[in-house]
């Protein structure tokens, strides 16, 4: 995706559009009736749209390295995100228990936005990270989270090609990282 997605009020705001196999979401979601089902089919796109590229895994091909998901999913209200939550916990821990290569699967209230939901999944390759979004766990997580009064998401996945720890062997930060 080249910008982000938002919802208000009923209608659409794509900044910069979507790519790809992401426009069958935002079909959808024109055509969907209510801003949840409009929400639901974008959050859905945004994440649809890592599937299917060339080199998945990376920009350069890497299908092996690891691959982080970052997130943020907008609420109308505490109480609708407080509901997501928990909503979705038994599938957090389905995806963690079930899903060859999930490595972490957290989907957690931001303890400083009371609408919004912050989003991290760690995959060990990009192949792992398509077939959890083939998986029931997903869209039943996709589906529970749209059931409630989901105003914005926006994703991104990221190619880890290298870490390290952020401490040295002493316990001090690190002052550089890869090699910077």
């Amino acid at each position: 995706m080249s910008g982000p997605v938002s919802i208000a009020d009923g209608s659409i705001d794509i900044v910069g559009g979507l790519l790809d196999k992401a426009d069958c979401g935002v079909l959808v979601a024109r055509r969907a009736k209510d801003v949840q089902s409009k929400a639901l089919a974008l959050f859905a796109a945004m994440v649809m749209e890592f599937v299917g590229r060339e080199g998945f895994g990376s920009e350069t091909g890497d299908e092996e390295a690891m691959i982080i998901v970052t997130a943020t999913i907008e609420y109308a209200n505490q109480a609708a995100r407080d509901g997501a939550v928990e909503a979705g916990q038994s599938y957090q821990q389905a995806t963690r228990d079930d899903e060859p290569g999930c490595i972490a699967y957290c989907f957690a209230a931001d303890p400083c936005s009371p609408t919004r939901v912050q989003v991290y999944e760690a995959w060990e390759d990009g192949p792992s990270l398509a077939l959890h979004l083939k998986h029931d766990n997903y869209f039943n997580m996709r589906d529970t989270l749209g059931k409630f009064e989901m105003v914005s998401a926006e994703s991104a996945a990221h190619n880890v090609s290298e870490s390290t720890t952020v401490y040295d062997e002493t316990g001090v930060p690190r002052t550089e990282f890869f090699g910077q």
